[in-house]
């Protein structure tokens, strides 16, 4: 886009009023434009200049709030781990990218962890209502062996503890 020099224009209007002193509201040839053509272009040329100066103050303005956002971002993201593990900024790393693959799985564990909570309250008042009912909190783990009659295991005995001999399923029976 071609820069336009909009203080030289009003510098140009200025010297053409002086030079042109024509008294006709009209254009009287290429040289001499209506005398209201000159008002025209400086009013044009001020809205333009204001313009101009409002757009490079809104640049500006959006500017400095992508540097505070992109600060922060680094805040947030150095917070999360140190620059010799998520990296700086790079055409080939993204440090806040690298912070958030790191928080990511933390916040699946933080989401299991109170979902573990959750249950171990759960079992906790599932104990406590069968006191209430009499009945053990937990039952006592007893090891039962189910094995065939004259197991040929050689680390089975008869008489082992526990030991139940399998129960003979009759084939009329199924």
């Amino acid at each position: 886009m071609t820069e336009i020099d909009l203080y030289a224009i009003d510098a140009t209007i200025a010297t053409y009023r002086k030079s042109h002193d024509h008294p006709s509201a009209f254009a009287c040839c290429s040289a001499h434009p209506a005398a209201d053509a000159a008002e025209k272009l400086v009013a044009e040329n001020r809205r333009l200049r204001a313009q101009v100066e409002q757009l490079d103050r809104m640049l500006s303005e959006t500017i400095d709030d992508r540097d505070r956002i992109h600060d922060m971002a680094d805040k947030l993201a150095y917070a999360v781990a140190p620059e010799e593990v998520i990296g700086e900024h790079s055409s080939m790393n993204c440090p806040w990218e690298n912070a958030l693959d790191l928080i990511t799985p933390m916040a699946e564990v933080d989401k299991l962890r109170a979902q573990l909570d959750a249950t171990a309250r759960l079992a906790g008042r599932l104990e406590t209502k069968l006191r209430n009912l009499g009945a053990p909190a937990t039952a006592d783990a007893v090891e039962t062996h189910v094995v065939a009659d004259d197991s040929d295991d050689p680390e089975h005995t008869d008489n082992c503890p526990g030991c139940e001999p399998a129960s003979v399923v009759r084939s009329d029976a199924v």
